[in-house]
């Protein structure tokens, strides 16, 4: 594989993971519907909330451990590659914001009302919450609740 190959078919897989939404596209997503398309595109460039909310998103850095050494051709240093399909994704994650800053903004018009506002925050909420007790429900053993056994302590 070369190169070329290894960049291509990276960009085909990352493009794939940047279309399934995650917590930094729900906060352009927001951005761009309640405030100007500036502070949008400042959100999306926004190096300290992009990091933090990637290094929050286990998605990146399980798709980072699984995909990244099988694009890692031979005789290429691994480090000098990996910061390449590490841009590659940086790029194609930096289209797909502008695709929602841009849409956002139109769709701004309509959602202008503070019902929609409130709605779509309720939604996103939900939906954070629900991944919160998905995780916390996944950490409990398995027949714990079913056999009538006492829940392990947390803390």
């Amino acid at each position: 594989m070369t190169v070329l190959d290894a960049v291509l078919a990276f960009a085909v897989v990352a493009g794939l993971l940047t279309l399934v939404p995650g917590l930094d596209t729900a906060l352009v997503l927001r951005s761009s519907l309640t405030r100007t398309r500036p502070y949008a595109w400042a959100t999306a460039g926004g190096v300290a909330t992009g990091a933090g909310t990637n290094l929050l998103n286990p998605k990146v850095g399980v798709f980072y451990i699984a995909t990244i050494p099988q694009f890692l051709p031979e005789g290429v240093s691994p480090l000098l590659m990996g910061a390449l399909l590490a841009g590659v994704h940086g790029a194609l994650t930096m289209a797909w914001f502008a695709l929602i800053i841009l849409g956002g903004g139109y769709a701004r018009r309509w959602l202008a009302d503070p019902r929609a506002l409130r709605i779509i925050d309720r939604i996103t909420g939900t939906v954070l919450i629900g991944f919160g007790a998905k995780l916390m429900v996944d950490a409990i053993p398995s027949g714990a609740v079913a056999l009538g056994r006492p829940l392990p302590r947390l803390v």
